[in-house]
């Protein structure tokens, strides 16, 4: 059976490197047999509050479910569908992108802590990373955003993080597309993940 597998473009350029690494991957995936979703995160527009408002309905309830009634909430709550979810994110200013964090955020809705032990519908989901930055892995914050993840991931008791790095990414998007060697990589990278 192939793998279901959501592709979440986060950063706010839809033609920036961190999309094209999303999309390149994404049909490399494809092309392995998975059956692909490719979400554009900035086009969601029903959105109540960017990020969780903390009123912890969700902890409260039975069900997995943001209490928010909106974009992101029904998104968050499709997320136990897929075998895999890849995140696509830029670095902005040495973090992730508001967009992306707010997304994160709204995902506390699928962990519960049940008598001192963690329960979430995501067991069975393998998260993966795919992050840009116009500097270096040393020098641009990529390290906060793969750190996050990777906390959320061992939090959760998740499968281990999957994870692409592209650094000193040119700031025209176009150039990075024609760079032969990173196509190689996302592609290869997706077809990863559908195995």
């Amino acid at each position: 059976m192939s793998k279901k597998i959501l592709f979440v473009i986060a950063g706010p350029r839809l033609k920036g490197a961190s999309a094209f690494a999303a999309r390149t991957a994404a049909e490399g995936a494809g092309q392995a047999g998975a059956d692909v979703e490719i979400v554009e995160l900035p086009k969601l527009t029903h959105i109540q509050s960017m990020g969780c408002i903390s009123c912890m309905r969700c902890q409260i309830s039975r069900e997995y479910r943001c209490a928010l009634n909106d974009d992101l909430a029904r998104l968050v709550a499709r997320f136990p569908e897929f075998d895999v979810i890849v995140f696509s994110t830029p670095v902005f200013f040495f973090s992730m992108p508001a967009q992306i964090k707010g997304l994160i955020d709204r995902t506390f809705s699928l962990v519960k802590n049940v008598g001192g032990q963690v329960a979430t519908p995501l067991a069975n989901v393998q998260l993966a990373l795919i992050v840009t930055s116009g500097g270096g892995r040393e020098d641009s914050g990529v390290q906060t955003i793969y750190d996050a993840f990777r906390y959320y991931q061992e939090y959760a008791n998740l499968k281990p993080l999957k994870y692409l790095y592209f650094g000193n990414t040119p700031d025209d998007p176009a150039r990075f597309a024609a760079d032969s060697q990173a196509k190689a990589q996302a592609h290869s990278f997706g077809l990863t993940l559908a195995r």
